[in-house]
């Protein structure tokens, strides 16, 4: 997992007008909750946390925040509030996190190489991005690598399948197929649509041969 440093204060203004004044100073105000005590308020430099969220967007990272009383905390970003006109920081939420303690984790995943059945007129079907899995924070990987070079259509890969190191342990269902190549005349919901035809088609059978029995009896 990604980990990187960042400097925070202590925060003592509270109210919406010092919120405001802060922003102007170029700070952003943030709180980090958890980690067994009361929600600590904090202001960071805005434009060196901007280009840290940067860094880390779409991306598992710890940060530890060095604080100015010399304490140091290790949290996850929570949540990022933004001006949704002027696209600016206006407050962050962390949480304190146990480094040493499992948790769940999004892991993306990245799919290399080109599907051998997509050069036939096949495809890609991606169905998940990510894997869930558990394990100690600095233990998860920023990505699970998967090449699909080999598919061809009709073939998919399994979650089973990927490489997961033994430090980790799989949240998602292994059985579900991550990726796979379809035909260009079928999508990947009509083969539920055809074993609902098959299913209605079996059912109305049934029903005749009920009827066409009940007819037999009564003559």
């Amino acid at each position: 997992m990604l980990k990187i440093d960042m400097t925070a204060s202590i925060r003592k203004e509270t109210g919406k007008g010092a919120m405001r004044q802060l922003r102007l100073n170029g700070m952003t105000p943030a709180v980090v909750y958890g980690g067994g005590e009361e929600a600590l308020p904090l202001k960071l430099e805005t434009q060196a946390f901007f280009k840290r969220l940067l860094d880390i967007y779409r991306k598992n990272a710890i940060i530890s925040l060095t604080l100015d009383d010399g304490s140091t905390k290790h949290v996850l970003v929570h949540e990022i509030q933004t001006d949704p006109i002027k696209d600016t920081l206006l407050h962050a939420d962390f949480i304190e996190i146990d480094v040493v303690k499992p948790r769940v984790f999004e892991v993306p995943i990245n799919y290399t190489g080109e599907a051998e059945g997509c050069d036939l007129g096949g495809i890609l079907n991606v169905v998940l991005d990510t894997l869930a899995v558990e394990a100690a924070p600095l233990d998860v990987p920023d990505e699970f690598v998967v090449d699909i070079s080999a598919l061809n259509i009709g073939d998919s890969i399994q979650v089973s399948t990927i490489d997961i190191p033994e430090n980790l342990t799989l949240v998602t269902d292994p059985e579900m197929a991550c990726v796979s190549v379809i035909s260009l005349q079928q999508g990947p919901l009509d083969d539920e649509l055809e074993e609902g035809e098959d299913e209605e088609g079996e059912a109305a059978e049934g029903e005749a041969e009920e009827g066409d029995e009940e007819e037999a009896s009564a003559e």
